[in-house]
């Protein structure tokens, strides 16, 4: 049979009577050995060592020592038979078989055979207890559902190995050298998007049951995504990688905040030979001041996927637009009103750009003859976004 085996899964052992007899001296099926046979199954665990669940042929729990193997019978026909296995645990397995019941001088111990050492993988991986704290995932369809938790902050997940009916496997994590569950990412929105792996600096610890639970894993971009469980190390005691089921929808994620960087503007002077401006005379922008701002994660990484409907600033959410001079009273009637100034626009994935307006020009109030100054003048902003 298959070396590789499915928890609960039923699969097919194949059983000959092989050997000489005083009429055929040549090695080969034992075509007499036929009809009701008493054979006694037996079932060993190789690793784990040890489990609470034993083997099944025809639907009969098998014994996992020799010494409480019970007889059942199994049909032969000109020296072959077969039975159906099943085995509702993970792990690397033997089954052993003997018929004790024909025994002679050359066979003491009666007729012994043994399959070789075979694995049983879990049937799938259930994740499940998603949240954050006390905030439970809300599963958002888009980007206009709820948020969960922002970019690179910690959350826990629970995954359970189980088998074809949903029932844990207890000897999952069990294994000599311990096994346990990665996460690869299907992203969800935005489509397209950056789909970084999720990491964990603890992770999983001891499963127990077949479960287990971590609090420290990470996602650290902006978006909604899929977690696809699979083994740990793709290789299940050297039978290769075995994917589960995706889990429910995981976010929305939302960056944690914005780092800023700004431009050096510069004003154009009314009158431009001269390089100067009356009091009461409107100047505008040469370069008008630019605010870069970078979605990040949680230490400080770039959030491409802070994009398209996910890109939630807006001219809106720009508040306290403060223009200050170190000299002189303004007038900043021909300012745009905050309503639409500063302009928000996203300039690449994960960044958007604040641009602000002289409007029709701003002004120094004119009231008495004042020696020339330098229009020295500081704007600010606070910025904030919708989640």
């Amino acid at each position: 049979f298959d070396a590789v085996q499915v928890a609960a899964i039923d699969f097919p052992v194949h059983i000959a009577a092989y050997g000489q007899t005083p009429a055929d001296p040549q090695c080969g099926v034992i075509e007499s050995y036929t009809g009701n046979k008493a054979l006694k199954f037996w079932s060993t665990y190789v690793d784990p060592g040890a489990g609470g669940l034993s083997m099944a042929i025809d639907g009969a729990g098998v014994a996992t020592v020799e010494g409480g193997a019970a007889a059942q019978t199994v049909v032969f026909t000109n020296g072959q038979a077969t039975v159906t296995g099943r085995y509702d645990d993970a792990g690397l397995m033997q089954l052993l078989v003997k018929d004790d019941t024909t025994i002679n001088a050359d066979l003491p111990a009666g007729i012994r055979g043994a399959t070789g050492n075979f694995v049983v993988q879990p049937a799938d991986f259930v994740v499940s207890n998603i949240r954050a704290g006390a905030t439970v995932n809300p599963q958002a369809a888009d980007a206009s559902g709820p948020f969960f938790i922002a970019a690179g902050a910690d959350f826990q997940i629970t995954v359970t190995a189980v088998d074809a009916e949903g029932d844990a496997t207890p000897n999952y994590g069990q294994e000599s050298s311990p096994e346990g569950v990665r996460f690869d990412v299907n992203l969800i929105a935005p489509a397209g998007g950056a789909a970084p792996p999720v990491s964990a600096a603890v992770g999983f610890g001891v499963f127990a049951g077949g479960s287990a639970t971590g609090f420290d894993f990470v996602w650290p971009e902006v978006g909604i995504m899929e977690l696809v469980p699979g083994i740990g190390d793709g290789d299940y005691l050297g039978s290769g990688d075995r994917t589960g089921s995706p889990s429910e929808r995981v976010g929305r994620f939302i960056p944690d905040h914005f780092s800023a960087a700004t431009n050096s503007p510069m004003f154009q002077t009314a009158c431009v030979a001269g390089g100067f401006s009356y009091l009461g005379q409107g100047f505008d922008y040469l370069v008008p001041p630019v605010i870069t701002l970078t979605a990040e994660a949680v230490g400080n990484t770039p959030t491409l996927n802070y994009t398209g409907d996910f890109f939630k600033l807006a001219t809106a959410f720009m508040d306290n637009r403060l223009y200050q001079a170190a000299t002189g009273t303004l007038d900043l009637t021909g300012l745009p009103l905050p309503a639409v100034d500063p302009a928000v626009a996203p300039s690449a994935p994960g960044i958007g750009t604040v641009t602000f307006s002289s409007g029709t020009g701003l002004e120094f109030t004119r009231a008495v003859p004042v020696d020339p100054f330098d229009a020295d003048i500081d704007l600010s902003t606070v910025s904030y976004t919708h989640l």
